[in-house]
């Protein structure tokens, strides 16, 4: 599984803020990231807030065991 995280920013508040987009394609671009994190400010993060990074982690799970599966 692909995420991607955005972080922002505010030196106002000296805080950092956060957003993580679950399942992501392959192959984003800063490009195609961050017009749309922008827009992400003074709506979700405060306006005070500025884009800072954002990356790409890669996870994996491997189930050990499943007592009670569902059906």
């Amino acid at each position: 599984m692909k995420d991607l995280k955005v972080q922002f920013y505010d030196s106002t508040n000296m805080k950092r803020y956060s957003i993580t987009v679950p399942d992501v394609r392959d192959g984003l671009t800063q490009a195609e990231i961050e017009p749309i994190a922008q827009s992400f400010i003074g709506v979700i993060v405060p306006s005070t807030a500025a884009l800072d990074e954002a990356h790409i982690e890669e996870s994996s799970s491997t189930q050990v065991f499943d007592l009670i599966p569902l059906a």
